[in-house]
């Protein structure tokens, strides 16, 4: 539930795109560190 009504909130466009992908970055930043290449690699197309 509370992750359906953020996805709605990021999709309003009240946030904007750019600090979308900050977040996005900064998770990626620490998914790299933790894990290697595979979900770091196959998880970015779906994103971008």
């Amino acid at each position: 539930m509370v992750k359906r009504r953020n996805l709605l909130h990021f999709n309003n466009g009240a946030r904007s795109e750019r600090d979308l992908g900050d977040l996005v970055t900064k998770v990626f930043e620490k998914a790299a560190k933790k894990e290697p290449q595979p979900l770091y690699t196959f998880s970015l197309p779906l994103l971008s």
